[in-house]
């Protein structure tokens, strides 16, 4: 299936090229109030900027190998890395507050939930640390290759008829040893083993009710499964490659593959509803902003589609090399336009950025609002 390319496309140069950091970047966050953009880089530095002028507020260092991974919780920021190990850090003064030692391995990603940390990691376990003091208040072993994508499901409720378990506090992690489980937070235990890929899986996300998950594979396919029972529901095919992304939105999902496509699927069918063509090199992320989706690819570049039609409405060109991170607005203005839409004005400049990140260590901001004009 291929996509129409919209006579009134336009090839985009990006409003603000930020001060580049000396290496790839791996992972960027935009802050709860959009006033910082932090940036995780192979140079072993954390770089926090401001959003409204493009200038460098700080440089965090104190890793001794790359950063692979950020999380932003209120005023701080945690950054795992290769070292094996996770800091805090006061985003408005840059200082170091905490550091969290007990992984052997490589950071792969971390998240918080309330006063609570959790780390999965190149060593095959998870961590859960207490958020102020940093210790360790248990460990979670039962994969046994390198654990990565990680989501929280904060409220699970489970029929006692059907299996002897209520929960208020749940975990789903992903690993390369081709599962998914689900962890009792509570006891610190596995309750649920997602089995049925025939690869590592890469990233999963769960639906907006928490009822059921979503992972996608190396083995190229998506497959959605009963969060709480482990039942398997159907597998999406289409992709010909590794799945490396996915975003659901509303009851559709986007998954970004090696295949150099991004699809749309129906989540309650598994059919595939559209197919995203025109890139050359495999899709390294991808976000959603109102009806517009964003790839970014190994190709350097940005596409734009309309989500409805498939069309492109936008090339977006300047990376010198792949494109490995893209944020659009911060999913909590979505609420706030539909409460306030007459008072949301003020946030008009964040609602209308789209901000990029490449191997090539630069940053990228781009005007969203100019894309809307030739849809």
């Amino acid at each position: 299936m291929g996509n129409k390319v919209s006579s009134s496309h336009r090839k985009y140069k990006s409003q603000d090229v930020f001060d580049a950091h000396g290496g790839g970047i791996n992972a960027m966050e935009l802050n709860y109030n959009h006033k910082y953009l932090v940036t995780a880089s192979e140079d072993r530095t954390v770089r926090v900027w401001s959003t409204l002028t493009a200038d460098l507020h700080l440089i965090l260092e104190g890793h001794e190998h790359y950063v692979s991974c950020i999380y932003l919780h209120g005023n701080y920021i945690l950054t795992g890395s290769a070292d094996s190990l996770i800091h805090k850090w006061n985003i408005d003064t840059g200082e170091c507050v905490t550091t969290f030692v007990g992984h052997a391995a490589l950071i792969n990603e971390i998240i918080c939930w309330n006063d609570w940390i959790f780390s999965t990691s190149y060593d095959s376990t998870i961590r859960c640390w207490h958020f102020i003091d940093g210790s360790c208040e248990f460990v979670l072993q039962g994969h046994t290759r390198s654990v990565d994508p990680i989501v929280i499901v904060p409220n699970i409720v489970i029929d006692s008829r059907s299996l002897d378990l209520l929960a208020t506090r749940m975990l789903i992690t992903g690993s390369a040893d081709k599962t998914a489980k689900l962890w009792d937070l509570q006891a610190a235990q596995e309750v649920v083993t997602y089995q049925g890929h025939k690869a590592a899986i890469i990233c999963l996300t769960v639906d907006h009710n928490n009822k059921y998950l979503y992972t996608g594979s190396s083995d190229a396919t998506l497959r959605s499964w009963e969060i709480y029972t482990g039942q398997p529901i159907s597998v999406f095919k289409g992709h010909v490659a590794s799945i490396t992304c996915v975003k659901m939105i509303n009851n559709f999902l986007f998954t970004g593959s090696a295949d150099h496509t991004t699809r749309c699927w129906l989540s309650n069918t598994g059919s595939c509803h559209k197919v995203y063509n025109g890139h050359s090199h495999k899709i390294s992320c991808l976000d959603v902003d109102r009806n517009i989706l964003f790839t970014g690819s190994a190709d350097n570049t940005i596409r734009a589609y309309d989500i409805d039609s498939g069309r492109v409405i936008g090339i977006l060109k300047g990376h010198l090399y792949a494109v490995k991170c893209l944020k659009a607005k911060l999913p909590y203005l979505d609420r706030l336009f539909k409460a306030f839409e007459i008072a949301l004005g003020m946030f008009q400049i964040y609602n209308n950025t789209l901000y990029s990140a490449s191997e090539d260590g630069s940053i990228r901001s781009w005007n969203i609002r100019k894309l809307n004009c030739y849809r």
